[in-house]
């Protein structure tokens, strides 16, 4: 058998072809980042901003309303009682001066007058317990 063998050329067993899969193609490759979110940020200074800017329109409409209040308020006194005075009033302090001013001052309508102010303000009060009965 060795002289058999030894005539014979020698077979080596040839491997079984590996079948191999056909090739995928690539992904295409990314040439741009794709979009990353901001960094959430802290909101605490734009918020104080808006405050600042309420507070200043707040006080300013305050004051610009305070004016308008004081303009409609403030009664025109040199007119309403120097109508009855039949002489000027003097401009200085001393008693002859005060006295004089008092002599000639018309005191006679003066009751009319209250009693028209007492009118008044019964209407008011009037009105006032009107509508707090309401409620």
């Amino acid at each position: 058998m060795n002289e058999e063998n030894q005539n014979m050329p020698t077979q080596t067993p040839t491997p079984e072809p590996v079948a191999t899969p056909p090739e995928a193609p690539l992904p295409p490759v990314q040439t741009e980042m794709p979009p990353v979110a901001p960094p959430a940020q802290g909101g605490i200074g734009p918020m104080i901003g808006i405050i600042i800017v309420v507070l200043v329109l707040v006080l300013g409409g305050l004051y610009f309303w305070g004016v308008q209040v004081t303009k409609q308020d403030t009664p025109a006194y040199p007119a309403e009682i120097n109508e009855d005075v039949t002489v000027p009033l003097s401009t200085t302090d001393s008693i002859d001066a005060l006295e004089a001013d008092l002599a000639n001052t018309n005191t006679e309508a003066l009751d009319t007058e209250l009693d028209q102010i007492g009118a008044e303000l019964d209407a008011e009060l009037d009105a006032l317990s009107d509508e707090l009965g309401a409620i």
